[in-house]
């Protein structure tokens, strides 16, 4: 763990270099449940980069996991990363769904969560982790809504997703031997 990115003296770096700087620090902060730290470090950052995606979900994370009195300003820095990813296939638009709907789930509105999710649910060709993640995030609301039959077929549509990785990769330890 780098302790001393957190450190650095960037201010007059080029901006590439202290755009990756800032990266790292409000990562480790957020890691190391530094709050404070980190969003410093991602507000400098959104002032260089207001329309990246990434800055956003970086301190909807830091909101959600470091300060519990700041969820609604975590839900509202999904919300931004997602409109600022749009319709794109990129891992932010599916990244910060997911967040708004843990976000809605955890303070029990099934149906926000279901009507973030429903949308990505049905795109075709959609990577596999992404669609078992979001099949999850469906079956999580569901339960949350008491609708535990339809929760319960979508975990299992999700157990069935994952079944080709699950055999591809596991081993026991006599494949070592």
């Amino acid at each position: 763990f780098p302790v001393t990115i957190l450190n650095l003296p960037i201010a007059n770096w080029p901006e590439p270099q202290r755009i990756e700087a800032l990266r790292l620090k409000a990562q480790a902060s957020v890691f190391a449940k530094l709050g404070e730290q980190a969003e410093s470090s991602i507000l400098e950052a959104l002032k260089l980069q207001p329309n990246t995606p990434d800055w956003w979900i970086l301190l909807g994370d830091n909101y959600q996991q470091n300060f519990a009195d700041r969820q609604k300003d975590a839900l509202d820095a999904y919300q931004k990363a997602l409109a600022l990813s749009g319709s794109s296939r990129g891992w932010q638009r599916f990244a910060s769904a997911l967040a708004i709907a843990q976000h809605h789930t955890d303070e029990a509105h099934g149906e926000a969560a279901l009507e973030t999710l429903r949308p990505l649910e049905s795109l075709p060709d959609l990577a596999p982790v992404w669609r078992i993640k979001i099949v999850r995030g469906v079956a999580h609301a569901l339960a949350s809504l008491g609708k535990n039959t339809e929760a319960l077929a979508k975990f299992r549509e999700a157990l069935a997703l994952e079944k080709p990785f699950i055999t591809t990769f596991s081993c026991s330890y006599r494949d070592w031997e």
